[in-house]
């Protein structure tokens, strides 16, 4: 509800620079501190750079979503993350999805809409497309992050440059966007 709220007094863009902005703050010092992870910082900055790609789209898809739909729906659709993980699967980390995922995904399913009453009679919205595509944003960031944690082990640097890289993407269309508040 507060982003719904805070997106009426600025564009998309500028909430995703804000929110990056402060993470990266926050994360700046647990990076800095090692002289290995300031080096390591350099070394995967092309791989933080797709996360930090995905990571981009996908909050300004939700918040995009969030111009025209109510919070309940958007968190609804935006937690179809959880089926979406799983479905993805095959192609990211070439396992087909078990008989316990397809229970757990219906369980979420089931879950999410007593918890978010997502259902209002209205149809499908563009909101409402553009939160799915930050779901499946979002599904697709889980799977690349876990493979590169998986082969590099540095979960720390990465966390650090998908935000930076976020917080830099935003902040190049802050120009554009018109009401940056």
């Amino acid at each position: 509800p507060i982003t719904r709220i805070v997106i009426a007094e600025m564009s998309a863009f500028a909430l995703v620079f804000f929110r990056a902005l402060l993470a990266t703050l926050v994360l700046l010092p647990f990076v800095f501190l090692k002289k290995e992870d300031r080096k390591n910082c350099l070394k995967y900055l092309p791989l933080g750079f797709i996360l930090g790609f995905l990571v981009y789209f996908s909050h300004l898809f939700q918040t995009f979503g969030l111009e025209t739909i109510h919070s309940g729906r958007s968190a609804f659709l935006t937690n179809l993350t959880i089926v979406f993980v799983p479905l993805l699967s095959p192609v990211f980390q070439k396992q087909i999805p078990t008989l316990k995922d397809a229970i757990s995904m219906v369980i979420a399913l089931i879950g999410m809409i007593f918890l978010t009453s997502p259902f209002s009679g209205e149809g499908l919205s563009k909101g409402d497309f553009w939160t799915i595509l930050c779901a499946v944003t979002f599904s697709i960031h889980i799977h690349f992050l876990q493979i590169l944690v998986k082969k590099y082990d540095k979960s720390k640097i990465f966390a650090f440059l998908e935000i930076l890289i976020m917080g830099i993407l935003a902040a190049s269309m802050l120009p554009f966007s018109g009401n940056t508040s």
